[in-house]
């Protein structure tokens, strides 16, 4: 069984999940999008809304939003100017960026990651945003838009040099 706990901004959670967090940075996200710790921890403390999902008191997954402005803080920014800089032109004021969505593959297909996404959906229209923009795999976008009536903005074939389609879809 797992379990869904919305994460404060400041919240000291963070800073202790830091092994955790890490795990899944590395067993969901390719190298070069992965997070250094102090670029991660700096990201979640800026989060509209943040979740971590935990099996028998271990973070698993997680999923946190973002504003437009943020999103330069990241890695994949920084690898991908050009078209992070064509997303934050088309994202609003209201619009938010799901910056990380991942659970960890031994907990995949439990629904923890349909849980997180739904949490972090209410959560951020609580807060007057608007579920913006994420990248995902081909498979996770289309599953996802299927799921939260979503549609896909545009791919990128061999994204960051992955050899796999990437997918902008939005949310909302």
């Amino acid at each position: 069984m797992f379990k869904i706990v919305r994460i404060p901004q400041q919240s000291l959670v963070i800073e202790q999940g830091e092994n955790e967090l890490m795990e899944i940075e590395r067993s969901c996200f390719f190298p070069e999008v992965q997070e250094a710790w102090e670029s991660k921890k700096k990201l979640l403390q800026s989060a509209i809304s943040c979740f971590f999902a935990y099996v028998d008191g271990k973070i698993v997954g997680e999923a946190y939003t973002i504003t437009k402005n943020a999103i330069r803080e990241g890695n994949a920014y920084q690898k991908d100017q050009e078209n992070f800089n064509h997303l934050i032109s088309m994202m609003t004021d209201r619009d938010v960026y799901l910056c990380s969505f991942g659970v960890l593959p031994h907990y995949n297909g439990k629904g923890i990651g349909r849980a997180l996404i739904s949490n972090i959906i209410v959560d951020t229209f609580d807060k007057g945003y608007v579920m913006g923009y994420a990248y995902a795999h081909e498979a996770v976008a289309e599953h996802i838009c299927k799921k939260f009536h979503g549609k896909i903005i545009s791919e990128h074939t061999n994204w960051f040099g992955a050899e796999k389609t990437r997918v902008l879809y939005k949310i909302g």
